[in-house]
């Protein structure tokens, strides 16, 4: 953004500029055709209907007045003027269109006209030449417009010389060679001898200082204050247009660094929950590690409850055995109250020696029966654990799962406010794409410009 401005300030800058040429050029032009016209309505209206049907385009090849053909300096204004009263004489290609304004003005009724041909001048060497005291040729202060309209100047004017004063146009005109001189202030003498001046006005303005490209029609005329209108048009349009965007420019270029900084919080926000992701992801991994019993504690566990099966098989078969053992009772309870007697003492002697062997294995029973609980318990012991660090590492993934999503929520915030500050930085061209769409529009014109021919 900090390059993004003074891009667009410096292209801005440079649009408003040509648009600013373009107005004064169209300004100048319109200015310098009125003028033009105001001079051409004090001259005859042969002229004015002569281009009139040029620009129809019933009368082509015709130039215009010889005078608006060129251009001298202000300073030898007057000396022209006086010298070559031929200037308001109109030039033509040839002859062909020469006879076609004689016959317009001869059906039109205007008068006389005075033609130049250009096709029938005679060719003549139009160097400049060594002249006394080096007073410069009248041909050679003047500019044509075009380098064929050099023979038709030569031919109003020759080599008429432009002297100072009346004092060294009189040295110059009768020395050993004779010369056709004019003083800057409208004194002309003639090789013939014959003088020139005095009165009170001068003769002017048959010559512009700048070249003028011929007579303006009415026409012409409207067509140039229009194009004059609409370049300031666009000037002033584009102005407005600069300071809005200049303003909304501003206004963008302000909320850029709160922008900027509401990002790089955002950032910072990224960058810490992903550290958390990792150590996170870290303790997941260390908790499933001890999460998985020990190689020790499984063998044990084994261990235990292969010694439970064996027990709990062998109390069944003491089970068994004892239950065989009161069989045997009850049917030597059945004989001894049959027999009775010296038998029956023997007998209870037997029985006494059976009970204590079943009181033995009832005690060894009953410590199978402690081992087998403790090994469960141990199995229920390790099991809690187990359970434990299940419900841990349950925590600890749902720990992660929120994180993730908190990053998620975090991106997505900053991708907002990312697209935010693209948009801010996207606001300027925006505003300024009817202007550069006007720049390629005024390119493609510029390819087929809008020519007047005058």
């Amino acid at each position: 953004m900090s390059r993004f401005k003074p891009i667009v300030a410096q292209e801005m800058t440079d649009r408003e500029g040509l648009l600013k040429e373009r107005a004064v050029t169209a300004r100048n032009r319109a200015q310098e055709a009125r003028a033009s016209q105001q001079k051409t309505q004090s001259r005859s209206a042969v002229l004015n209907n002569l281009m009139r049907q040029r620009d129809l385009g019933k009368i082509n090849g015709i130039h215009g007045r010889l005078g608006n053909l060129g251009a001298i300096d202000d300073k030898y204004d007057v000396a022209v003027s006086t010298a070559c009263p031929a200037l308001e004489n109109i030039v033509v290609d040839n002859v062909e269109v020469g006879q076609q304004c004689v016959e317009f003005v001869r059906k039109s009724n205007l008068g006389r006209v005075s033609l130049i041909l250009l096709n029938q001048l005679p060719k003549r060497n139009l160097e400049p030449i060594q002249t006394p005291e080096n007073v410069p040729r009248l041909f050679d202060l003047v500019r044509p417009a075009d380098p064929k309209f050099a023979p038709a100047f030569y031919s109003v004017m020759q080599d008429t010389l432009v002297a100072e004063d009346l004092k060294q146009a009189n040295r110059i005109a009768y020395g050993k060679q004779r010369w056709r001189v004019v003083t800057l202030d409208g004194q002309l003498i003639d090789k013939s001898g014959t003088m020139t001046g005095g009165g009170t006005r001068v003769m002017s303005g048959a010559m512009s200082s700048k070249i003028s490209v011929g007579e303006y029609t009415p026409e012409v005329l409207m067509q140039l204050e229009s194009a004059q209108e609409k370049a300031e048009t666009e000037y002033s349009f584009f102005q407005r247009e600069k300071l809005s965007a200049e303003r909304e420019l501003n206004s963008t270029t302000i909320n850029i660094p709160k922008m900027e900084m509401r990002l790089s919080m955002l950032k910072m926000d990224v960058d810490a929950n992903q550290k958390r992701i990792i150590e996170s992801q870290k303790r997941v991994e260390a908790l499933k590690v001890q999460a998985e019993p020990k190689q020790a504690e499984i063998a044990k566990m084994k261990q235990l409850a292969k010694k439970a099966s064996d027990l709990r098989v062998e109390v069944e078969a003491i089970q068994k055995n004892a239950q065989s053992i009161e069989d045997k009772i009850k049917d030597l309870q059945n004989k001894i109250l049959e027999a009775g007697g010296v038998k029956l003492r023997a007998q209870k002697a037997k029985v006494d020696g059976i009970r204590e062997q079943i009181e033995a294995l009832g005690e060894k029973m009953t410590k199978t029966k402690v081992a087998k609980n403790k090994a469960e318990k141990d199995v229920v012991k390790l099991s809690a654990q187990i359970a434990k660090h299940e419900k841990e590492l349950a925590e600890v993934s749902e720990d992660l799962q929120k994180l993730e999503e908190e990053i998620k929520v975090k991106t997505q915030e900053a991708s907002g406010i990312r697209k935010k500050a693209e948009e801010a930085k996207l606001v300027c061209i925006y505003a300024l794409l009817p202007h550069f769409l006007a720049m390629v529009m005024l390119g493609l014109l510029s390819q087929h410009p809008f020519h007047c021919v005058f």
